[in-house]
């Protein structure tokens, strides 16, 4: 985050020396201050002092001046610095100004003076720390928002992924695989995938591969930001119970499997859920057996001894977790 700083805006001098001496032993090293004795004088200094790369974090203003006043001023500065915490200073009472103010420039605080010192010097100090907040929030948004918009683009145009021979055998399969479902098991099948991905908290390429083949079979945009929200925030979906024949139920269970399978291992929390995926499915406990022995296999055949394939042989508590 930049520099930043709080502007004071009055026509008295006196006011403005009052101000100066209280904030000056309040604010942070890296806030400046400024003054200014009119709104358009303070525009100007705003301004210029945006050109160098310090921005208004806080702007204080009387109401009452010559020539613009104080509510017609803070709204200008929103209407070029919407971010900036606004605070409207004035010896009179005046609810029109400052219902005007509320409504068209967000107004953070009405002061009125005499202020209190105290007050003063913590409305500046917090109103500071909500500016800094805000600015870190819309920073780290608008990398989630670009991103995001990268995200959506390269899967719909499938720019992103470079494939070797067997990663793209896989997403072609899988897609296929998809294609192949009636509308009710793709729309099962899409949703488990997306709790298999999820499960960990984590999406590494290998998973990239099944979300790009995912996405790929419908590009419409509303799908795919659905799709990647989910992931975004790691939902794990509960599935009803599916009434299918053991053949297709077996099917769509063993090409779930591939999932793990090609992060070269299957976690507790992958193998349960595989399991509770299996019994909305209705799979017996024997079916449920097939489907962790062709997970084996699979890991087995396609990369040898891996050492999860060794412990699995070692502690077979995945059966264990069948009743």
């Amino acid at each position: 985050m930049g520099k930043i700083a709080v502007i004071c805006v009055d026509d008295e001098k006196i006011i403005l020396d009052s101000l100066t001496n209280e904030l000056q032993t309040t604010l942070p090293d890296d806030c400046e201050l400024e003054i200014a004795e009119s709104g358009d004088e303070a525009i100007s200094v705003i301004d210029e002092m945006v050109e160098e790369g310090i921005m208004p974090a806080v702007v204080v203003s009387d109401q009452i001046m010559p020539g613009m006043k104080g509510d017609e001023f803070l709204i200008k500065i929103h209407e070029k610095y919407p971010n900036t915490m606004k605070i409207l200073l004035t010896g009179q009472a005046d609810a029109d100004a400052v219902g005007k103010v509320v409504n068209k420039a967000q107004l953070y605080r009405y002061i009125a003076k005499p202020w209190e010192k105290m007050d003063f010097r913590m409305t500046i100090q917090e109103a500071i720390k909500i500016y800094q907040s805000n600015e870190i929030i819309a920073e780290q948004e608008g990398i989630i928002e670009k991103l995001r918009v990268n995200i959506v683009e390269n899967f719909i145009t499938a720019k992103e992924i470079k494939l070797d021979d067997h990663q793209l055998y896989r997403r072609v399969f899988f897609q296929r695989f998809i294609r192949s479902l009636s509308p009710e098991n793709k729309d099962w099948f899409i949703r488990a995938c997306l709790g298999l991905i999820n499960m960990d908290g984590k999406v590494n390429n290998a998973k990239m591969i099944f979300l790009s083949a995912i996405v790929s079979e419908n590009k419409n945009k509303e799908f795919v930001n659905d799709i990647l929200t989910k992931v975004k925030e790691k939902t794990v979906p509960q599935l009803e119970n599916r009434q299918e024949k053991s053949e297709m139920a077996l099917k769509l269970v063993q090409n779930l499997m591939i999932i793990p399978i090609e992060n070269k291992k299957i976690a507790t929390k992958e193998s349960n859920y595989i399991i509770y995926l299996s019994r909305k499915l209705g799979l017996d406990k024997e079916s449920i057996k097939k489907v962790i022995e062709f997970a084996k296999s699979e890991i087995m055949l396609n990369y040898e001894q891996h050492q999860h394939y060794l412990n699995m042989e070692k502690e077979p508590q995945i059966y264990g977790s069948v009743k």
